[in-house]
């Protein structure tokens, strides 16, 4: 033994000795030391088939939590189905999904996990207090917590996992508005081949039992209803969460009887309509065809995956027309109207104008007619005057040119706005309005032209840059060209082709369009992973400097002293942003699109990021630089986020 690694071991020792002196040690090191039981049980939650769920305090990190055990005969039959119901949770990191905390074998040989206490109610109690007038929420916030489910699903899907038993039950609220889906007791992991559970003849009640039902029936997809478990897949859960929908529209659950008659309803697809059962409801017919679409009985005709059933939620939301209408020309118009108030005023205040004014000149051409059948006499003059009115016809085109010219600025600066804030959809429905008031409009051509390329719509944006005056070698056309050939019209493109054509934009050094497909909607059906990976080479091919960025968790780890662009972050479900360090050239309205909870800003330039901030809802503390930020803007920012200053 070397006498260097010896005197290493008499050092240990001293350590080893000095640590161990309990007389040293403080209470809480007492109190862990001393405590017998880990998990101190202080009342039943709930009961299942299945399993037992306590709340208990864990004597370690003194929390409540609670704690999952199974029961009776369910102990000897089942730990092994119990066991990887937890390893699924634990794998499942997501704000929408409740975490799992702990797993493991107690003082008694059972099986047990623990996970987050969720104090609240479940969506099911919330419909029901809704129904019987207990509890009032509109529509509306209905569906943003069916969107927060749609994310929970989306992402277990990106990890190959399906849910098999999506309810209302089986979703919780808590008390501050957090929406957690639980209960993955049936999930099952695509990944495995083996993972698929017997089937079993399906019990007289609607309570899912172990072992028996797989799934909840009015809940449960058709292919589970058949007892065909091996062919359920991402659109079994889909049509689960149409159901949720189904329930949210009608408040009932889909399908009426017993058991038996439900399950007969649900494999042959004869269930009574959300309108039909709830009548006095005024259900909006397109979320009745969005919630059909999804609870469609032939798996190949419901939606292809979340991310597209989500996107037509939050269009009807926000005043987009979704998949599953035939929007044409009036729709278009009637949408755009509700979304854009002001424009729509002034618009319509030019069509008013311009109608008072054609029916001044049909007015006096009635005129006209009258006089001349009275007087044969007056046909000199009846002909002088119609000839007059002729002029004022050909006027009345001036007039609208000179009522386009008065409301057109306004307009240009809209559409401009939105095309440098990345609001593609708004942006296309300004510059499509400012084209048919002016033809010749060429700015308004070139912004309606980098919309449809960020649509991967290229023939039309290639016509659109034509009409905008653009040169035949100007790079957005030779991109667009590119992009025409290598995708042949086709407008549904996968991630990997996706990545091809930002990589083929930054090699024409179109770094600026790059971010209008970053705010695409057509990159909604990204899951979280292919948007962080997006995210990372649309960063580094923005800032040719930055060497590495990566994602750890809900943070962003990058070296922010070379950074000009930061929008690639958009949606990449990141919780706290530092860029303190940060020298940006570009806005980044990539926050109204992040989950934030905490950002620092830049000490350069600050004020033109604060009216961002508005915009992002989760937001609690924002740092912000004492020496050069406007202190008036802040008074737009809620009163619920927490301003400091460094």
């Amino acid at each position: 033994m070397s006498e260097k690694f010896q005197v290493k071991r008499n050092l240990g020792k001293v350590f080893d000795d000095a640590v161990s002196d309990d007389k040293l040690a403080g209470d809480l090191y007492q109190q862990l030391k001393s405590s017998s039981y880990r998990y101190i049980a202080k009342t039943e939650l709930g009961q299942g088939a299945m399993k037992t769920v306590l709340q208990v305090t864990d004597e370690i990190t003194g929390r409540d939590v609670a704690k999952a055990t199974l029961k009776g005969q369910a102990k000897r039959d089942s730990s092994e189905r119990f066991l990887r119901e937890a390893r699924i949770c634990a794998r499942l990191e997501h704000p929408n999904i409740v975490p799992l905390h702990d797993l493991g074998i107690d003082e008694n040989g059972d099986v047990f996990f623990t996970m987050k206490l969720v104090e609240g109610i479940s969506f099911q109690d919330m419909l029901n207090e809704i129904k019987t007038n207990k509890s009032s929420h509109s529509s509306n916030e209905l569906l943003e917590i069916f969107v927060k489910v749609c994310d929970a699903v989306a992402y277990a899907h990106s990890q190959q996992i399906i849910h098999l038993d999506l309810k209302p039950d089986n979703i919780q609220i808590s008390h501050f508005g957090e929406v957690l889906v639980c209960d993955w007791g049936l999930a099952r992991d695509l990944r495995e081949k083996n993972s698929i559970i017997e089937d079993a003849i399906v019990s007289e009640s609607f309570v899912t039992q172990d072992g028996l039902v797989r799934g909840t029936p009015g809940y449960m997809s058709p292919e589970q209803a058949r007892g065909a478990i091996s062919e359920s897949s991402f659109q079994s859960d889909i049509y689960s969460l149409g159901a949720i929908l189904y329930t949210i529209l009608s408040f009932e659950r889909p399908g009426k009887g017993s058991v038996k008659e439900v399950l007969e309803q649900t494999v042959s697809g004869n269930f009574t309509p959300p309108s039909t059962i709830a009548s006095e409801q005024n259900i909006p017919t397109v979320l009745e065809a969005i919630c059909l679409k999804a609870m469609a009985l032939d798996t190949k005709d419901r939606y292809a995956n979340v991310a597209q059933f989500k996107n037509d939620i939050t269009s009807y939301l926000r005043g987009f027309a979704t998949s599953v209408e035939n929007s044409g020309f009036l729709m278009q118009l009637k949408l755009l109207l509700k979304r854009n108030k002001i424009v729509s005023s002034v618009v319509l205040m030019s069509i008013f104008i311009l109608l008072s004014a054609t029916s001044v000149f049909l007015a006096s051409i009635k005129k006209s007619e009258r006089e001349a059948k009275l007087a044969a006499k007056q046909a000199k003059e009846a002909e002088a005057e119609a000839k007059e009115n002729l002029v004022k016809w050909q006027k009345t085109n001036e007039l609208k040119n000179l009522i386009a010219s008065e409301s057109m600025p306004q307009l240009i600066t809209l559409t401009r706005n939105a095309v440098e804030d990345y609001e593609v959809l708004k942006g296309i429905d300004l510059a499509k309005v400012a084209v048919e008031l002016d033809k010749g409009l060429q700015t308004a051509h070139r912004d309606l032209g980098y919309l449809q390329s960020s649509l991967f719509e290229f023939e039309a944006s290639i016509n659109s840059y034509n009409l905008g005056g653009m040169p035949p070698n100007n790079r957005h056309i030779l991109a667009s060209v590119d992009c025409l050939v290598k995708f042949k019209g086709r407008k549904d493109l996968n991630f990997e082709e996706i990545l091809w054509i930002v990589r083929k934009y930054a090699s024409y050094h179109l770094y600026n369009m790059i971010n209008e497909f970053t705010f695409s909607p057509k990159l909604h059906f990204l899951t979280l992973e292919q948007r962080r990976q997006y995210a990372i080479e649309v960063v580094k091919l923005q800032n040719s400097k930055v060497k590495e960025v990566k994602f750890e968790g809900s943070k962003l780890k990058i070296d922010l002293t070379h950074v000009n662009d930061i929008n690639g972050i958009y949606r990449t479900e990141i919780t706290e942003l530092d860029l303190k360090e940060a020298n940006l050239r570009k806005n980044i309205p990539a926050i109204r699109g992040l989950p934030l909870k905490k950002i620092t800003l830049s000490a350069k330039h600050p004020n033109r990021q604060i009216p961002y901030l508005k915009n992002c809802k989760t937001l609690e503390e924002v740092y912000l630089p004492e020496k050069t930020t406007n202190k008036e803007l802040l008074k737009d920012i809620p009163s619920s986020i927490k301003v400091k200053f460094y």
